[in-house]
């Protein structure tokens, strides 16, 4: 089994030579830990398409908490789920970082670069999200320490 290793909030990614168009046979997630997001899963076509040539199909995944877990794959045909031809086990160890680190950085950098419009569109509304959950943590805070000064006055 391999090991990845992140850090809170870094992203990473796990790729596998995909063909399903002409085998039927598609990586899919079956174990995903609570240590972990899953943030994207992407088919990517071969650089120079031929008939039966493999594309990659990519697994984004982002540090969520620390802890260990484990992620499991299996490749499989969508009519036969249950009958998995190969299978891809990684033991995730999500370390803490101190550092804050943008959630949504590197894949809207990689959504601007590649001019994926249904994904920065997708990313918008999720960063938008986050930015709001900040806002709302960010002023529950300013409250608490306001009232922790009043309390310490009186």
């Amino acid at each position: 089994m391999k090991t990845i290793e992140i850090n809170t909030g870094e992203i990473d990614r796990i790729s596998f030579a995909s063909n399903a168009g002409s085998t039927g046979y598609l990586w899919v997630l079956t174990d995903l830990p609570n240590n972990i997001y899953m943030l994207d899963i992407e088919d990517v076509p071969p650089a120079s398409p031929q008939p039966g040539k493999a594309g990659t199909r990519v697994f984004t995944i982002v540090g969520a908490r620390q802890g260990k877990g484990r992620l499991n794959f299996a490749l499989v045909r969508s009519w036969e789920p249950d009958h998995p031809i190969q299978r891809a086990s990684y033991q995730v160890v999500v370390h803490h970082e101190p550092v804050i680190r943008p959630l949504y950085g590197v894949a809207i950098q990689d959504a601007i670069a590649g001019g994926d419009l249904p994904t920065m569109q997708r990313l918008a509304v999720e960063a938008e999200a986050q930015l709001h959950a900040q806002q709302d943590i960010s002023a529950a805070l300013a409250k608490l320490k306001a009232e922790i000064v009043r309390l310490e006055k009186t």
